[in-house]
């Protein structure tokens, strides 16, 4: 340091520069979050469809997941125990999941796909058990994309 320079330092002896930096960048995560979970309307609900193009087994649902704010659409899912559907996702910007929460189905383990960022996915799943079931995408769970599977 030259003559007469000095560095300022806060009540417990750090940097207060990089104090000032720490803040901010946290500052700037705690807004980016409450955008990111912001409002927003309400989702409609899930009808099955057959869909053109696609050779699947049962009822197709076209599942859209969003970036911005991070939702399914729709988020809410009606489905009945022992018919099969074909889950169709279409291409996302981001890496998702479809976790299905206790959900158990004919084709053996449960419910959770990956769509990875760029692609797209298709599942084909049997309800075996009714009830109401919390979908969720583990990356994203915490920005609210969240969503319901009510099976009868």
């Amino acid at each position: 340091m030259g003559e007469g320079s000095f560095i300022l330092t806060d009540y417990l002896g750090g940097n207060v520069r990089r104090t000032l930096f720490l803040g901010s960048v946290l500052m700037a995560a705690l807004m980016l979050g409450v955008v990111a979970c912001g409002g927003g309307t309400a989702s409609p609900t899930a009808t099955p469809t057959k869909a053109a193009g696609v050779t699947p087994t049962g009822e197709v649902i076209n599942i859209k997941m969003t970036e911005s704010p991070f939702r399914f659409v729709p988020d809410t899912y009606n489905l009945e125990v022992g018919k099969t559907y074909t889950l169709v996702f279409e291409k996302a910007k981001a890496y998702h999941t479809f976790t299905i929460e206790g959900l158990t189905i004919k084709e053996g383990a449960g419910v959770d796909i990956v769509v990875n960022a760029g692609e797209t996915a298709q599942r084909t799943i049997t309800p075996t058990k009714a009830g109401t079931f919390k979908l969720t995408c583990v990356p994203h769970d915490a920005l609210g994309m969240v969503g319901q599977v009510i099976v009868k």
